[in-house]
């Protein structure tokens, strides 16, 4: 309610791009004065409703925006100035003295430039959290105590990755980018955690999204090689009053060997979380065939599962030649047409986003078995890798050879969601493999078509849409099982 209008842009630091930092610039209602616990609590709101993607590590106050000529906001205009860049569009700003406000507010400078005569780590406890906190003032360029949250002392999700990178380094264990959410939110947590590792503990890989009042719980599977649930914290807000975890491969130990093994665990945690049921898991992309997993052996343990969610995952479906030229054109006209509304600069990324999909599909179409890490084989970031890159790829594998063996067949109700933004969105629906779903599931199968792409539906603008259509599935769903939904 203080704040009239904002914009968030990101600022490159002085050391080669190593000191990017996410900055919000407000304009404040009339007869607001900004102060540093307003900061704060934009940070931690944000955090609460969105991820830590969206969490700025700066917020600057300015007396107005830039705007066009025809009223509309310029944030390109915003960035070239805290950036210090030529002002592009300059001659297009109808207010452009308001920039210089921008202008005079500093680049992120050098940690060593930063610390100057600051207070070392050494008398705050163990050496384990020493050594945390000299990362993090590495990284944010602030003193640290013991008990601060990384988010609301300047950390966002460009940092985070900085300080689990160098937590890596320093202790050879990788922890989640969940835990800068949760336990490792402060220095202390995050050396509690390093030290129950080193002595033989295993991270929980469950990960709570949203606490709840009631109402069954959610348990979300994540896309890729399952590594981060931190994606789904924005939309997981919107799913009423009821307890929502994620669900992330563990960093520690040996790696499953197959997509069965990794859903054993989850299922495991799942049963050590909820004993008794019922349960409704959500698997995205990839992970939708470790949820698909774990509801044949939840039902093999005598816990049916009461709903499966599988977001915009493909099967694998053999398609005859006429059929496949039937397919190629559709999407191809898909994309000739959503081409045809966008202005002539923007063509060249849309080609190049297209077609570095196109490379992606026709590498696991060719080598299928191999399909996890098509990265490297194409020759992107083949550079060092960490532990989670690797348990990402290698995941990424156990998925590909799953898919491509004898799914078992279900007896329980499912909802398919279906991201319109595609160029699967221009096919007919009996050739779109989102739709082979109801080949395998003999129970009730729903398709729930939402806005926006794979991604963007469960981020931004776009996951309003998504949470709609999911809670009132949800509400829905109890209500023919007669349990009481909770509220919010």
């Amino acid at each position: 309610p203080q704040i009239e209008d904002w914009v968030a842009v990101e600022q490159r630091g002085e050391a080669h791009g190593e000191d990017n930092r996410i900055v919000l610039v407000i304009v404040l209602r009339k007869g607001q004065v900004f102060e540093r616990g307003l900061a704060e609590r934009i940070r931690k709101e944000i955090l609460e409703r969105c991820s830590p993607a969206h969490v700025p590590a700066v917020v600057i106050p300015v007396s107005e925006l830039p705007v066009t000529h025809n009223g509309k906001r310029s944030d390109r205009a915003v960035s070239d100035a805290v950036n210090r860049d030529p002002i592009g569009n300059l001659e297009a700003i109808r207010n452009p003295s308001c920039l210089a406000e921008l202008a005079n507010f500093p680049l992120p400078t050098s940690a060593a430039a930063e610390h100057q005569g600051a207070p070392g780590p050494a008398e705050c406890g163990s050496e384990v959290v020493g050594k945390v906190i000299s990362i993090w003032e590495e990284i944010l360029h602030t003193s640290v105590n013991p008990d601060d949250d990384f988010f609301e002392i300047g950390g966002d999700s460009l940092r985070g990755l900085r300080v689990l990178n160098a937590v890596e380094r320093e202790f050879g264990t990788r922890l989640p980018m969940s835990s800068l959410l949760f336990s490792g939110s402060k220095p202390s947590g995050m050396a509690e955690m390093l030290d129950a590792i080193v002595s033989g503990g295993r991270l929980s890989v469950v990960v709570p999204l949203r606490p709840g009042e009631g109402g069954v719980p959610v348990f979300w599977v994540p896309g890729g090689g399952m590594m981060s649930a931190v994606a789904f914290r924005e939309v997981s807000q919107r799913l009423g009053q009821r307890p929502v975890f994620g669900l992330e491969a563990s960093l520690n130990g040996d790696p499953a060997s197959s997509l069965p093994e990794l859903a054993k665990e989850f299922v495991e945690a799942v049963l050590a979380t909820t004993p008794d049921g019922p349960y409704f898991l959500f698997g995205f992309s990839a992970g939708s065939f470790v949820a698909y997993e774990m509801a044949a052996q939840l039902r093999e343990h005598g816990r049916p599962v009461d709903l499966l969610v599988l977001f915009d995952a493909h099967l694998v479906v053999q398609h005859s030649v006429g059929n496949n030229a039937v397919v190629i054109r559709q999407r191809a006209t898909y994309h000739a047409r959503r081409m045809a509304r966008l202005p002539l600069r923007s063509w060249p990324p849309y080609l190049a986003g297209t077609g570095l999909v196109i490379r992606k599909r026709l590498y696991q179409r060719l080598f299928p078995k191999r399909a996890g890490s098509w990265r490297h084989e194409v020759g992107e970031s083949a550079g060092s890798e960490s532990v989670f890159d690797r348990l990402d790829r290698h995941n990424r594998r156990l998925v590909a050879k799953y898919r491509l063996g004898n799914l078992p067949h279900l007896d329980t109700r499912t909802a398919v969601i279906i991201a319109e933004r595609s160029s699967w969105s221009g096919v007919d629906p009996e050739l779109d493999p989102r739709f082979a779903w109801r080949r395998l599931v003999a129970g009730e199968v729903e398709f729930l078509r939402v806005p926006g792409s794979h991604l963007s539906m469960i981020e931004g603008s776009e996951v309003e849409g998504l949470g709609n259509a999911l809670r009132d599935l949800l509400e829905r769903t109890e209500d023919s099982l007669k349990i009481p939904s909770p509220g919010g």
